[in-house]
């Protein structure tokens, strides 16, 4: 069996303030460093093989706190980036709604299609994930493996893995520095948790 374990990265400001990041390369808050060392404890004796992360520093950040109780290398990968937004990233729901009335009202009809300027569909975002996730999948039959990634683009790999397709993207919630399980059985994923947040508890 391939045990996927798949981390969203602590929050930051622009979590907080509900701002579009995509792929802005920003960094842990106070509480997303909080929330990594919980992770980190959380973690600390599972016996985990590989563990890959986006390469932005939110996710890097996460994984390198978890990392230090593994000493793995961590393999950062473009391919799990979060969805490119464009000229909406650092702009929170209301700003787009002010400045773009046109495009929020021809997302709100066709949300996969949808591109923002100058980023990418969520249609391109879930092939671009998900082609690497199928990928790791058949390269990787055995094991336990972490990845580190955005709340987009996991809930494209679980829109994807558990058959519901770019339709299903937002039917999951992903908290920051949750964790989402898939168990893989001879290339048949399963859903084993989702969006698992018990080890932050108390934390604000």
């Amino acid at each position: 069996m391939l045990e996927l374990i798949i981390v969203r990265h602590g929050e930051t400001e622009g979590n907080k303030k509900r701002i579009y990041q995509g792929w802005t390369d920003t960094e842990l808050n106070e509480t997303g460093v909080r929330q990594a060392q919980r992770l980190a404890e959380r973690l600390k004796d599972k016996d985990l093989d590989i563990i890959y992360s986006s390469p932005l520093n939110r996710a890097l950040a996460t994984a390198l706190a978890v990392n230090r109780y593994h000493g793995l290398e961590i393999k950062t990968v473009e391919n799990i980036k979060e969805i490119h937004f464009g000229e909406w990233e650092n702009m929170s729901g209301q700003q787009l709604e002010e400045l773009y009335p046109d495009y929020m009202e021809k997302w709100r009809r066709d949300y996969t299609a949808f591109t923002a300027p100058g980023g990418e569909s969520l249609e391109a975002a879930y092939s671009r994930i998900n082609s690497w996730m199928q990928k790791l999948i058949r390269d990787n039959p055995k094991g336990s493996i972490l990845i580190v990634s955005h709340a987009g683009a996991i809930r494209a790999m679980v829109s994807g893995l558990v058959g519901r397709g770019v339709k299903g993207h937002w039917n999951y919630i992903i908290s920051n520095c949750s964790i989402t399980r898939i168990n893989v059985f001879d290339g048949f994923p399963v859903l084993a948790g989702l969006n698992d947040v018990s080890h932050l508890e108390g934390l604000r």
